[in-house]
């Protein structure tokens, strides 16, 4: 959108299918992620999330596991598809990590190199 401020720094990789977020409040498809931060898609039931929280990433063709990552809420948008008549919208949402550990911060570069979709 025009006038919109891009905060991010880092390129954002688009996620393989089968690759999902947790958190307390949703569980969702991860849509692309950096070592920065991740956006997801889920059903949207009202509830958001508190800050901070706790995010877990799960890639199931994988089984790569990466958990108690710590996350703040950065924005959601409403699902371009939505539907009125429909009783749950998608939306997505967009988190920032915060206070990686170095471990952490390895494991998201190691999942970013092999659970993500290549540009061509």
């Amino acid at each position: 959108m025009a006038g919109d401020i891009e905060r991010r720094t880092s390129q954002r990789h688009r996620a393989v299918q089968g690759t999902y977020v947790v958190t307390p409040a949703k569980i969702g498809h991860l849509i692309d992620i950096s070592p920065e931060g991740l956006s997801f898609s889920s059903v949207d039931r009202g509830e958001w999330l508190g800050e901070p929280f706790e995010i877990e990433i799960l890639a199931g063709d994988k089984e790569f596991y990466l958990g108690k990552i710590m996350a703040c809420s950065v924005n959601a948008d409403q699902s371009r598809n939505y539907q009125p008549d429909q009783p749950f919208s998608k939306n997505r949402y967009h988190v920032k990590f915060t206070h990686l550990t170095k471990k952490q911060k390895f494991q998201l570069e190691y999942f970013i190199l092999t659970n993500t979709v290549k540009p061509e």
